[in-house]
C-alpha cells in the first residue's frame, strides 16, 4: 500500500502551469518572448540546435535564456515517426537505435550549453514520441531522459492529460498539445 504523501505548492498556490514551445521558431522570439515578458512569465523553449550554422542561428536565445526562460533539449536532429514521411529508410525513429537517441541528445545538449547561460534541466520528446525501433526492436528511450534531465515532457491523449504530483512520472510528463 502506498504512503500517503502530502504536498503543498509553491506560495500556496492550487496548481501549477509549465508553457512549452517546440523547434526555436522565430516567431516564438517575435511574438511569444514578449508577450511572457510582458505578462512577467517564464516558459521553455525547445530548440534542436543542427546545421552547420547553428551557433550564429541560436545565438538570440541565448538572450531568451539570460532573462529568465529555459532553453530545453529537443535533440540535435529532431526525429518523428517514419509513417507520415512515406520514406521508410529516412532519419526517424523507427530506425534509431538507443545508441544513437542518446548520441543525439547529448550532441544537442553540449551545444546548449554554449549558448545559454543557465543549465538546460527538462526534455521533450520529439513527435511527443519515447521509442526507437520497430516491432521486436522497439525500445523506449525515456531511461535515456531519466539519465541526464530532471524532467521530460511527451503528449497525451484528450482523455487523460493531467499529472498528479503524488504519481506522475516525471520523465514522461503528460502536456496539451497546442500546434499552430
Amino acid at each position: 500500500m502506498p504512503l500517503p504523501i502530502s504536498m503543498k505548492w509553491f506560495k500556496g498556490y492550487r496548481c501549477a502551469l509549465s508553457l512549452t514551445f517546440d523547434d526555436g521558431l522565430r516567431s516564438q522570439l517575435n511574438v511569444a518572448v514578449p508577450l511572457l515578458d510582458r505578462y512577467e512569465f517564464n516558459a521553455t523553449f525547445y530548440i534542436c540546435p543542427s546545421g552547420d550554422n547553428w551557433k550564429n542561428r541560436f545565438r538570440s536565445w541565448s538572450d531568451v535564456a539570460s532573462i529568465g526562460h529555459e532553453i530545453g533539449n529537443h535533440t540535435l536532429s529532431h526525429p518523428c515517426p517514419c509513417n507520415p514521411s512515406e520514406n521508410p529508410r529516412g532519419h526517424c525513429l523507427e530506425n534509431m537505435t538507443l545508441q544513437e537517441i542518446e548520441r543525439d541528445i547529448l550532441v544537442a545538449q553540449a551545444r546548449i550549453e554554449e549558448i545559454a547561460p543557465r543549465k538546460s534541466y527538462t526534455f521533450a520528446y520529439p513527435c511527443y514520441e519515447t521509442e526507437v525501433g520497430r516491432g521486436i526492436e522497439r525500445r523506449s528511450y525515456v531511461p535515456i531522459v531519466a539519465k541526464y534531465f530532471i524532467a521530460a515532457r511527451a503528449g497525451c491523449e484528450l482523455s487523460v492529460c493531467a499529472n498528479s504530483p503524488k504519481t506522475c512520472d516525471l520523465y514522461k510528463l503528460l502536456s496539451w498539445r497546442v500546434e499552430r
